[in-house]
This record gives structure tokens, sequence and C-alpha cells, in this order.
């Protein structure tokens, strides 16, 4: 879609994308100032923001858009490649900015209008041109010696007959079902793509997305997103290394398109996002299909997922000394990882708890920021001293 406005401040031209069309990875988004390129998030935001309700907040649109302006109104010596630059009134450019795209944008979704090749569409058969047809009524036969009520007085008849087997409950059946609960070593999966060993501890969930706790003598806060990251993080980096991953095929394969940036970055991991679990392969010029994804991930947005899984490895790969394949892990980790809004059963909350606890590196995340604060009762006794 064409962005052309004329302003006595600026001028905006150039091209945007349609919010169909927009990706959950950067790379298409090119910004002129004079017909110089340009870095700016404040624009970049005042475009973004113009898409509002129109894309998902984590989707990015495309846009090569064209600003000219006088020169006295900006410094370009800010910065020494010169891809940034200081506007001199930066509020004034940014509601220009996002008002011309607005406007493109509007005139992009005007309701079109129905055209119909055939004129009959709106006359359903029968309606307008009704025939009368004359029905015979159906032969309803009965039969005269059936009792509904028969089969329901001999139901009652074997219930009151075998009423004492309701309570002959043998004294040890109770005692080994209170065993068999007491002992048990499993709590089924609910959820989290977890397995668990039952403890008894209590466990509250706080309004803030944290996890309260008494265990083994002192007292945990655990924030749970960054709990399950940790969990998933080295599940996935023991999948990458032992190529141990559970694949779920896809039943209708999905094609993705990628900017070239982002194709060229995918072309390099593929094996290792193989070893993920995912099933992908080459589709032509900037093309990858989906054939299936690892099993724990969520159904029904695996264009998003493998998105996503790019788009938070370019943020991490300066990570780990450059181990592209720790990097992955924490990119689907951190994809994956439960939201802190998430409201937890008691059962999800002592399974998180329990494999946390099994993990190599249960205090931190793989950034180094801590998952837990712990507390002894020494150090609660002292914070009322």
């Amino acid at each position: 879609m064409s962005v052309s406005e004329n302003h006595d401040l600026v001028a905006v031209n150039g091209f945007v994308g349609k919010p169909e069309i927009a990706k959950r990875t950067r790379g298409e988004q090119f910004l002129f100032v004079n017909n110089r390129f340009i870095k700016d998030a404040y624009l970049n935001h005042a475009i973004a923001s113009a898409y509002d309700q129109l894309i998902a907040k984590d989707q990015f649109p495309m846009y090569a858009l064209f600003l000219t302006i006088d020169p006295a109104r900006i410094d370009v010596n800010i910065h020494p490649t010169k891809t940034e630059i200081k506007f001199d009134d930066e509020r004034a450019i940014y509601a220009l900015v996002k008002s011309a795209v607005r406007k493109a944008l509007g005139q992009y979704n005007n309701t079109p209008e129905l055209e119909f090749a055939d004129k009959n569409v709106f006359n359903p058969v029968g309606f307008l041109n009704r025939e009368v047809v004359h029905t015979q009524s159906p032969d309803v036969k009965t039969n005269k010696s059936y009792n509904p009520f028969a089969a329901e007085q001999q139901w009652k008849n074997v219930q009151t007959s075998q009423w004492h087997k309701l309570f002959d409950t043998n004294i040890d059946q109770k005692e080994s079902v209170h065993t068999f609960i007491s002992s048990s070593n499993e709590v089924s999966n609910n959820g989290l793509g977890l397995s668990q060993d039952a403890i008894d501890f209590e466990v509250i969930q706080l309004s803030n997305g944290c996890l309260a706790t008494n265990r083994n003598g002192h007292f945990y806060i655990i924030d749970q997103r960054a709990a399950h990251e940790r969990i998933l993080f080295e599940k996935y980096s023991q999948n990458i290394v032992y190529r141990s991953a559970t694949v779920q095929q896809l039943l209708f394969p999905r094609t993705i398109e990628l900017s070239k940036t982002d194709y060229i970055l995918a072309h390099d991991l593929l094996d290792d996002i193989k070893d993920l679990g995912f099933d992908v392969a080459d589709f032509g010029t900037n093309c990858l299909i989906i054939n299936g994804v690892p099993a724990e991930t969520i159904k029904g947005s695996e264009k998003e997922l493998l998105e996503s899984l790019l788009e938070n490895y370019k943020n991490n790969s300066g990570s780990f000394a450059g181990d592209k394949r720790k990097a992955l892990a924490l990119s689907l980790a951190q994809n994956e990882a439960i939201l802190r809004t998430k409201p937890l059963e008691k059962e999800e909350q002592i399974e998180l708890i329990n494999q946390l606890f099994k993990c190599e590196t249960p205090a931190t995340r793989p950034n180094g920021k801590p998952v837990f604060v712990e507390f002894t009762n020494q150090k609660i006794t002292d914070l009322f001293q």
C-alpha cells in the first residue's frame, strides 16, 4: 500500500505492508531520511502503533518509508555510522508519520462491494416460486400391551435385592487404598508437559505469578515462568545433544515465507532446529516447509512458533559464548514457558517445583537471573530483629 503525505514540516512517501503479511521476525523495516538509511526506534514505534488492533503485539509490519525534511531540522552527527539522526521536533514527526501510515491502512480497509454473477442468489429454492405440495399423513401403529414401567420395576428389584453389597466394604481394602494414595509417586500430566514425584509440602500461588512454598525447612518464593523456562531449557538442550526430541507430525504441512536474512539464518541452523524436534525442510526461494513440530509445543501455530524461535535466537545468539545449540534451546524455552498470569492447579504447582529442583542449576535462569528467593528460618527470624 502506497503512502504519500506532504506537510510543511516533512513529506512522507513509500510503501507499507498489509496487516495479514506481518511477520514475527524483523528484517523488512526500512526508513530513509533525505535518501539516507537510518535506524530510529521512535519512528519504528510510530509505524507499529498505526497497526494497533490490526496485527498481534509480537508481529512486525513490513514498510519502506522515505522522509523528506529540511536538513536544518535534523542532526546527523550523533552516531559514527550516521545511521541515527536527531530531529528538531521529534513529537511532530512521530505524529505525522503515524497519521500517514494510518491513512494508508484506512484506505486499504474500506469495505469492498459484493458482486454476484447469479441474479437469483437471493432467491432460495421454493421461497418465491413456492408450489403447493399435498402430503399424506403417515400411519401410526401402537402396541397397547407395552408397559414402560416394567423394565424400571425389574431394575428396582435388582437394586433392592443387592443393596447390602454397597456397604460390604472390607477394612483391609480401605487400608490398601489409603496406602496407595499416600505412597504414590506419580501425578498425572496436566498441561506443563512434565512428570513428577508426589511430595507432601504446601504451595500457594501469589497474584504476581510466584509460588510460595516451604520445602525441607526452607521457605521459597519461586517465579513460575522462570522455573518453567529453566526446566524446558535443560530438556531442550538434552534433546539437541542426544537427538531425543519427539516429533509430532502435522496432518497438513505448513509453508512459511521468510525474509532473505531470516531464511539464511534458518538455513544455517537447520540441522540444530531438526534436533529440537522440528521436521522442516527447504522449500524454494526464502521458503521452508514444516512437516512436524516438537510434541510438547502448542498445536495450530506452527508458523508463528518457528518465526518466534528465529526472533528469540537473534536476541540470544550472543549468549553462551556463541554456542548455537544452547541459544536455540533457550529460544524455544522462552517461547513455550508458561506466563506469570497463568493460574495453576495444585498438582501443577507441586509438579513444577519438583521438576525445578531436579535441574542441574535450579537457582538461576539461563540468562543468569534468579529463579527463586530462598529464606532459611534464621533469615526470616533476622528480618524481625
